[in-house]
């Protein structure tokens, strides 16, 4: 860690005194969601806060930097990124409970009623109220720090790196890293394709949810990409990237392996500025099947379904016809309260490039 702030000191200062090769690159995007990997974060977190279903499209707009720094050695780089929402910020009640010991907390609300009229309800009626969750957007805000040294060779280019992320969640100072090496082919310069290799090597790895995952450390991914730029040079370009993913253990308690994503994003720059889209197609959804008993039926909590006044009455009188099952009830309780996991996602960028 020390290592990687003391190079990010060097490569803003050293290249001042570079007169001819740019020393920094940056790009600033504005998107309605952040999807990584095939994951949405931005967009699964504020439907998750405002008790909607998830969706393919989500306004979850946030501002995401992106700067890469050149050392004076050739080919070591320093790059920061950044996620910060523009939207949602503010906590939410988003369980809807009306009587709770605080945030998160269960619903007492029964136990309220049934002792209504008993000489004590042998708790603080004072401190049973609603509370809003700790679920503003100002939690969602993170930042990618890394460094990474590419070489080129006869056999085609190399990249060696590692990145950590960290977490603006005053609730969750998790820092996750990753080490990752990237191999260019000396073939199909028209396409530029690109292996890359990922593991997480963190030791703490929790993830910035309002849905807790199981730890993920040890995680595997790999990838492939091909990108092509039409009219390059010219002030009017058009640029294309596909990747694939493929995520090995999405985590270490269902620890299933599979294409997590093939992305397809469209850009068209204007000089400096750009304004394009991303389509991503989850072909293996259960991959992100994570929050039922069975990680294998495709469905996903639907936070539309799971909490206010409307939704409990409905699941109890479903529920109670099925009380002395509690395994049926569970899986009718997991049906009724869950959606199908999204295939397709979209996102719309726009964004500003600029070279010093």
């Amino acid at each position: 860690m020390k290592f990687i702030l003391i190079l990010i000191c060097f490569s803003l200062v050293f290249p001042l005194f570079a007169e001819e090769d740019p020393f920094l690159e940056m790009e600033v995007q504005v998107s309605n969601d952040l999807v990584f990997r095939g994951s949405s974060f931005n967009g699964d977190l504020t439907n998750d806060r405002n008790n909607r279903k998830y969706q393919s499209y989500t306004d979850a707009w946030s501002i995401i930097p992106d700067l890469r720094f050149r050392t004076p050695l050739e080919g070591l780089s320093v790059f920061l990124w950044g996620n910060i929402n523009l939207q949602h910020y503010g906590d939410r009640d988003t369980d809807q409970y009306l009587f709770q010991n605080g945030a998160g907390q269960p619903d007492r609300t029964q136990e309220i009623l049934s002792n209504v009229g008993s000489p004590g309800f042998g708790f603080d009626p004072n401190q049973v109220k609603r509370y809003k969750e700790k679920n503003g957007a100002q939690r969602w805000n993170s930042a990618f720090m890394g460094i990474d040294y590419s070489w080129d060779t006869k056999l085609g280019g190399l990249t060696y790196g590692t990145w950590l992320w960290s977490s603006a969640n005053p609730e969750d100072k998790s820092i996750w890293q990753e080490w990752f090496f990237r191999y260019r082919p000396p073939i199909l310069d028209y396409l530029n394709p690109e292996f890359g290799f990922f593991i997480n090597t963190s030791t703490n790895s929790q993830t910035n949810s309002a849905q807790l995952q199981e730890n993920t450390t040890g995680q595997k991914y790999f990838s492939f990409e091909m990108r092509h730029t039409f009219f390059d040079g010219d002030f009017f370009q058009i640029e294309w990237e596909g990747h694939t993913g493929y995520l090995m253990h999405n985590d270490n308690k269902n620890r299933l392996s599979g294409v997590s994503n093939i992305t397809n994003t469209l850009r068209f720059v204007f000089g400096d500025i750009f304004l394009g889209g991303s389509w991503i197609y989850r072909p293996e959804v259960d991959l992100f099947d994570r929050f039922d008993s069975n990680p294998k039926d495709g469905r996903i909590s639907d936070p539309s379904k799971l909490y206010g006044i409307e939704n409990q009455f409905i699941q109890n009188q479903i529920l109670s016809l099925i009380a002395n099952d509690p395994n049926l009830s569970n899986l009718v309780y997991e049906r009724i309260t869950s959606q199908s996991v999204i295939r397709n996602l979209f996102t719309v960028n726009l964004g500003y490039r600029v070279v010093f």
